[in-house]
């Protein structure tokens, strides 16, 4: 909702120039200053900007943000869309959607990834191609608990497109966090989640978490995208994936089962 809405304005021989505007909305205050170009009572076009600050969106119940940012919206006789530009600071984020498990360690789900979705081009409202930053980000859920940072060092985080097709493009680095699978806590050593996508949010993931279970170094490694992530894992000393497995499981390699089991039918 807007509310406290205030603005002064200059009307001049070929528009009108918004000297300053304000408003209070999603929590948060939004400023606003630009013209407009009008020809009579037609607009032309328009060249805004807009700083705003403390404004928090709740995408799904699951995924709180709050966010600050500098953008300019613009738009002329050629394309009267608003094209929505500059950059948007995310203040905070907490992201804890779970992670579908599949049975077997060597995968993570099995869903395909769904094609890209039809759209008529005439439905487009706004356009945008704005960066975005942050630190100090999270995620939480029944895989990961874990800071990350939007990685903006090599090439900009951008989110690009319009109200119909839209996608992220970038990376963010997990700085630290913890990985929780077969009833094991693995501390996460290197972490990279990248989106290369314009027309949708797709993750792929470069996950590598470490754990000590009795005298084996275990690597816990997930790659690949939200819906065919896959996990594998490699012991030091080496074990078959079977024994990694039971000893993450059980605490018991496979050998060490079967010695055990037949201790009890002896004991029986």
């Amino acid at each position: 909702d807007v509310a406290n809405v205030e603005a002064q304005l200059t009307l001049g021989p070929t528009g009108v120039i918004i000297d300053r505007g304000s408003a209070e909305f999603l929590g948060g205050r939004i400023r606003l200053t630009g013209s407009v170009a009008l020809s009579g009572l037609d607009p032309q076009a328009y060249d805004l900007g807009v700083d705003f600050g403390g404004v928090r969106y709740d995408v799904t119940p699951t995924r709180p943000v709050s966010f600050d940012g500098t953008l300019r919206v613009t738009g002329d006789e050629r394309d009267f869309r608003p094209l929505i530009t500059g950059d948007v600071w995310i203040t905070r984020l907490l992201y804890t959607d779970p992670v579908r498990l599949g049975v077997s360690l060597a995968e993570l789900g099995r869903t395909e990834i769904s094609s890209v979705p039809t759209f008529r081009p005439e439905d487009d409202r706004v356009r945008f191609d704005v960066r975005l930053h942050g630190e100090g980000l999270r995620v939480r859920n029944n895989l990961i608990d874990a800071s990350f940072r939007i990685d903006d060092t090599s090439q900009p985080f951008r989110i690009v497109g319009t109200n119909q097709l839209f996608g992220l493009v970038g990376a963010v680095v997990i700085d630290d966090g913890e990985v929780m699978f077969r009833r094991s806590v693995f501390d996460v050593t290197r972490g990279v989640v990248t989106f290369d996508s314009p027309w949708r949010v797709d993750p792929r993931f470069d996950v590598v978490a470490e754990t000590e279970v009795r005298d084996w170094r275990i690597t816990l490694t997930a790659t690949g995208r939200r819906n065919d992530l896959r996990l594998t894992t490699t012991s030091q000393p080496d074990l078959s994936e079977e024994d990694v497995v039971l000893l993450l499981t059980l605490g018991m390699t496979r050998e060490e089962v079967t010695i055990a089991m037949a201790r009890d039918i002896d004991a029986g």
